[in-house]
């Protein structure tokens, strides 16, 4: 019987691809899909979750896949999407950089919980120091503002960086603006727009943040995504930021107005 239920689930998820976990769910999360065309690639979120997999460790609260390399070349980051704690999650994803060359992005590590900014500010501290004083991106918006407050002594922070030019500025963290719409100006549409670009080279075994990505859909020029997106945006922090934490600078939006004197 149980031979027969797996041959019945993988002919179903051949023949219906990404709408397979829509119709038959399976878990709480992976019930939120919404009906409409996919911003990230189907197939390869197929192949992300047929790899996913339980993490090898935990340090403290954070889910570990891939513990700390040795080699002194490793780049690791931390993005930070902080939550209000009661309602939205705070979530902190650890990536390393130095493969990319190698043809992918490692997602290492995750931190998440219904922190408020303040508690999980130490948290990530924590985290980034296992992981080599690995350097911390938070988002500066809205929670972000007392999560920055709260790791500016910390030694290795990402100061806000003009996605064309690559000039650094003193502000602490990335600030996400405008709306999720095709020709938006801000910096929300570039960030989800480099995680899409980016997506084919990342490797990571999270199955709640392949479940987000894989709520993404178009609706008409708009991108959505019901419920959360707590994972999704830490993610497309990263996106947003590793060519200037890597050496070089994003090209895709030269010619582009409106990111404001804050960028």
């Amino acid at each position: 019987e149980t031979e027969e239920r797996i041959r019945w689930r993988r002919a179903k998820i051949k023949e219906k691809r990404l709408m397979f976990w829509q119709e038959y769910v399976e878990d709480i999360r992976s019930c939120f899909f919404t009906v409409g065309e996919p911003f990230f690639e189907p197939d390869v979120l197929m192949r992300l979750r047929e790899l996913a997999t339980p993490p090898i460790s935990y340090m403290r609260l954070a889910r570990i896949w891939h513990e700390p390399d040795t080699d002194s070349n490793a780049v690791y980051v931390i993005a930070v999407d902080p939550g209000q704690g009661k309602i939205t999650s705070s979530v902190a994803t650890v990536w390393r950089l130095d493969l990319e060359n190698f043809g992918k992005i490692r997602h290492e590590a995750t931190l998440a919980g219904l922190y408020d900014s303040v508690s999980f500010a130490p948290m990530v501290m924590e985290l980034g120091r296992y992981y080599h004083d690995a350097k911390i991106i938070p988002e500066a918006n809205g929670h972000g503002l007392a999560f920055c407050a709260e790791v500016k002594n910390y030694g290795n922070l990402y100061y806000r960086t003009h996605v064309i030019s690559g000039i650094s500025s003193k502000e602490i963290g990335w600030l996400t603006t405008g709306p999720a719409r095709i020709g938006a100006t801000g910096t929300k549409i570039y960030m989800l727009s480099e995680l899409q670009s980016l997506l084919p080279i990342i490797d990571t075994q999270d199955l709640d943040l392949i479940n987000e990505l894989s709520q993404v859909k178009y609706a008409g020029q708009q991108i959505v995504y019901p419920g959360s997106g707590d994972y999704l945006m830490s993610a497309a922090i990263m996106a947003a930021t590793r060519g200037a934490l890597v050496g070089s600078t994003a090209g895709g939006y030269i010619g582009s107005a409106g990111w404001g004197p804050k960028w």
